[in-house]
């Protein structure tokens, strides 16, 4: 009995010796739990469990996650605690992925006439309509930066104050010369003149009643002049201005994408610029005139080719219309586009 004593006693002291060395092993480093023995709250939703019964899926061929995104995904509430709106905003527009309900959801919002299908009139459409909500939507967190005085007004001292941003200090160092020095500082002072002059343009026409002021009603043209009929034209007008080298009231290629001015044509565009420009140029006359120019001012142009993008994809019986079933069946297809953003950017605004 002494004898099974002391065995014990031993295997308890080696037992020990081996559970004080596996923990500064552990304090010494980071141990990875496997995934199957990783615990969930109690009260965690049921999608929480489901991420688990889907592991065993993905070792037979699924795509694994790697360890940033599997922290990622643990660290972030569940979907059922989220808004549209935070799925929007934290994820990667490779990463947005948009539930049946949303998608549906969606849809029956762009659809005005009822008739189960959305048009690409139909989207561009809702597109205004839902910047202009969103500009609205966002005055008062601008308004508070912007109020210093906290008087429910902006001024033009307090809207320069916002949007002009600090100049740029002087480079110094011995490979500077002082006429260097000087010449930057007098750019620089060049600089900070135009952007006062553009902001103090954008303040007038957003002051609507020119009471030297901005009121709610008015601050979304000052702050989003991409929703002010007024300002897009003053927008396109300065485009226009700054870079029509030749006097001929049209940027060509060169001028507007700023290539060498030697070169012929639109030689030296990347292949998206052209499709841009050509898009663009709806009298097809070779160069962009203001009316042209405001689609590209306003980021009208930029929606419409997103969207076509979308029809491309989704409109899979070439009706020029997007069907409910369709509209989900194309969504893996715009993964990762602009087009993708946007939808979920509208989702989110409408809290879908």
């Amino acid at each position: 009995m002494d004898a099974q004593r002391s065995l014990r006693v031993c295997i308890l002291f080696v037992l020990l010796l081996l559970s004080v060395h596996c923990q500064e092993d552990m304090d010494g480093e980071n141990v990875e739990l496997p995934h199957d023995m990783e615990e969930y709250p109690e009260d965690a939703p049921d999608e929480a469990h489901d991420q688990d019964d889907h592991h065993d899926d993905d070792q037979h061929g699924g795509e694994h996650m790697d360890e940033g995104e599997h922290m990622e995904q643990e660290s972030s509430p569940s979907d059922g605690d989220e808004t549209p709106s935070q799925v929007f905003d934290e994820m990667q527009p490779e990463e947005i992925h948009m539930s049946v309900a949303q998608m549906d959801g969606l849809h029956g919002k762009i659809d005005k006439n009822d008739d189960g299908k959305i048009s690409l009139p139909e989207v561009l459409a809702f597109s205004i309509v839902t910047r202009l909500s969103i500009a609205k939507e966002d005055v008062q967190g601008s308004m508070e930066l912007m109020d210093t005085d906290k008087n429910g007004k902006i001024s033009s001292q307090e809207f320069l104050n916002y949007q002009t941003p600090p100049p740029n200090p002087p480079r110094t160092g011995e490979d500077n010369s002082e006429e260097e020095i000087a010449a930057e500082a007098e750019a620089e002072k060049k600089h900070q003149q135009e952007v006062y002059d553009y902001q103090m343009a954008v303040f007038k026409i957003a002051d609507k009643d020119a009471d030297g002021n901005l009121d709610e009603t008015e601050v979304p043209a000052a702050v989003f002049p991409d929703t002010d009929a007024d300002a897009i034209l003053f927008a396109a007008t300065n485009a226009l201005k700054q870079n029509d080298k030749d006097g001929s009231g049209e940027l060509s290629p060169q001028e507007m994408w700023q290539l060498d001015p030697n070169t012929p044509g639109n030689e030296g565009a990347s292949e998206a610029q052209d499709d841009d420009f050509k898009s663009l140029d709806k009298d097809r006359s070779g160069g962009l005139n203001v009316e042209e120019l405001k689609d590209w001012e306003s980021g009208a142009h930029h929606v419409k080719v997103a969207m076509e993008h979308l029809f491309n994809v989704a409109d899979s019986d070439n009706d020029h219309h997007i069907t409910k079933q369709e509209f989900r069946d194309g969504q893996a297809g715009i993964s990762g586009h602009d087009a993708s953003s946007h939808l979920s950017e509208w989702a989110a605004h409408h809290e879908l």
